[in-house]
């Protein structure tokens, strides 16, 4: 397994209206993925192959209304195909796609320097489970999270995190991984 792979890509980016919107496609050679290993004690190991890889993103800054100081608001879509291996030999699948989105609702001097940040995330994934590196897998699941600041440093952090079970708002058959 080689440390280095080659990496062949493009970019395009636009706005439309006020939406910023980007798209890419990369290949990979060489790149280690995830395949089945009898041998190895997780029962997989990491092979060279080549990967294509698409995503489309969107972001949107909406301004102050009634409701918030600020709200932005950021998606993205991607797919991703291994080449060189079967499904059989690959531990999790040949092609994945899936996508996130967030808003980001923020509430500005709500007290002398304090400022509070609201993004909340959904993400899914109805078709595959990824085999290359570094892409989250399966289900659907989202996040909150509130922070306060003070000028320019986090003094303090506090999250809360709730998940959608995918089995009670939609079941697709393998996608659930703990």
């Amino acid at each position: 397994m080689d440390l280095l792979s080659n990496l062949y890509g493009a970019s395009v980016g636009t706005t439309v209206g006020d939406t910023n919107i980007g798209a890419e496609v990369t290949y990979r050679q060489d790149l280690p993925v995830s395949v089945t290993d009898p041998v190895n004690l997780l029962g997989f190991g990491y092979k060279d192959a080549d990967a294509l890889q698409l995503q489309v993103s969107a972001i949107h800054v909406f301004g102050t209304s009634a409701l918030w100081d600020n709200l932005t608001f950021m998606g993205e879509v991607g797919a991703n195909r291994v080449y060189n291996y079967g499904d059989d030999e690959l531990y999790n699948d040949r092609f994945a796609w899936g996508g996130s989105a967030s808003l980001s609702f923020e509430y500005l001097g709500i007290l002398p320097e304090l400022n509070l940040t609201v993004p909340v995330s959904y993400r899914f994934n109805p078709n595959g489970v990824s085999s290359v590196p570094d892409n989250p897998d399966g289900g659907e699941g989202g996040g909150c999270l509130a922070q306060y600041r003070a000028g320019c440093r986090d003094v303090f952090s506090g999250s809360a995190v709730f998940i959608f079970l995918p089995f009670i708002l939609w079941p697709p058959a393998g996608t659930i991984r703990f």
